[in-house]
């Protein structure tokens, strides 16, 4: 690792991280209820230690579903109870194609639906999402050294093949 992020704990689904005043999490399956207790724990310490605010990153890993309603909706609760803590969060969809457009509209619809109380950005690249945490840190944290932070994090975390899929026979109207 190249900075002193530190990893809180993770499991096969995910991984939770912070470094200075960011929380960082990456998804890989759609989390449980089971997992906000850590992070909802882990959030209002990080807050406690910077009275001036903290600001988040989810990183959401290629074929990640959305959580269920419960996971949503106490995500949000834990979210709200931060209050002015949560200077923002900015969250960015891992991959190309139509799932990681697809999901970055259904986060866009989600936050004009459902406005928080704090700024949020859905992201398309590490680099576009270290520009947004340097917005909502006050320029305090430079984006080389976020982008270093996202870096360390995702090796912390390092992907996995996806399986491999059975070929289909093609039909007539495929060739």
């Amino acid at each position: 690792m190249n900075t002193d992020v530190k990893i809180l704990g993770q499991d096969a689904s995910h991984i939770r991280a912070e470094w200075r005043n960011l929380y960082a999490l990456v998804y890989r399956e759609s989390p449980t209820l089971a997992h906000m207790d850590p992070i909802e724990r882990e959030i209002k310490a990080l807050s406690q230690r910077f009275p001036e605010g903290i600001a988040m990153c989810v990183i959401i890993e290629p074929g990640c579903s959305a959580p269920p309603a419960p996971v949503r909706q106490r995500s949000a609760a834990v979210l709200d109870g931060l209050g002015k803590s949560l200077l923002g969060s900015a969250t960015v969809p891992e991959g190309d194609g139509i799932w990681a457009a697809s999901m970055r509209s259904m986060l866009v619809g989600v936050a004009l639906v459902v406005p928080s109380g704090y700024p949020q950005e859905i992201c398309r690249s590490p680099e576009e999402t270290a520009a947004a945490l340097n917005k909502f840190l006050g320029g305090k944290a430079p984006i080389a050294d976020l982008q270093n932070v996202l870096a360390d994090v995702r090796a912390a975390f390092p992907k996995v093949a996806a399986p491999e899929k059975k070929t289909k026979k093609k039909s007539w109207w495929q060739w």
